[in-house]
């Protein structure tokens, strides 16, 4: 069984470490991405399941 893939988009790589430990944990695979761009990239490149965001990134924003 596949497991569902999480995309975590942060700014701050202490918040995307934390949340790839405990979501990994739970079962999730967890694609980290640090600036709204390379979200963007890694998304057209293989859209997750789910996604969280920041809502204030360098070079945009989560919404």
């Amino acid at each position: 069984m596949t497991k569902p893939v999480v995309l975590v988009v942060d700014d701050e790589k202490l918040i995307r470490v934390w949340l790839q430990a405990h979501l990994g944990g739970a079962g999730y695979e967890v694609k980290l991405a640090e600036s709204a761009t390379a979200a963007r990239e890694s998304f057209e490149r293989s859209p997750p399941d789910a996604a969280l965001l920041d809502l204030k990134l360098p070079d945009g924003e989560g919404m």
